[in-house]
């Protein structure tokens, strides 16, 4: 038996303002998920008495994972820890900085990367997320 995958929400923060964005779903404080909370739930999921395999592991809910601090540590714990488990980050790209990238991808951390781009130009873009297209695409 598998478990098919475990969201971990590394940030709620978020720097875009999507228009569809439940902003108001039940707490008004902004929090980034501790490293050691991280480190003890990949631990258990580690540890050969668990009882099911992970498949993946996605890095986001309703918030911007890049905005934790520890989040290339992270994602070099999950992969020293779970290394058969595919690592997924769904992000917005108007955090995703060349060095970010570098590290990611030099080390091979991530299995896949997601994005969604909401508009046909830079205008439809800031109207549906509030952020620069320009800067995104770049």
């Amino acid at each position: 038996m598998s478990i098919e995958c475990i969201n971990l929400a590394l940030s709620n923060r978020c720097n875009a303002k999507c228009i569809w964005c439940p902003k108001t779903r039940g707490s008004k404080h902004y929090f980034d998920m501790p490293f050691e909370t991280v480190k003890k739930i990949i631990d258990e999921v580690a540890d050969p008495s668990f009882p099911w395999q992970i498949k993946m592991l996605h890095l986001s809910e309703n918030g911007e994972a890049l905005y934790n601090k520890d989040f290339l540590d992270i994602v070099r714990y999950i992969k020293a820890k779970l290394p058969n488990t595919a690592l997924n980050l769904l992000s917005n790209f108007g955090m995703f900085k060349p060095e970010i990238a570098k590290v990611l991808f030099e080390e091979k951390l991530l299995s896949s990367i997601q994005m969604n781009v909401d508009g046909h130009d830079a205008k439809s873009y800031r109207a549906v997320k509030g952020i620069s297209y320009k800067g995104v695409i770049k």
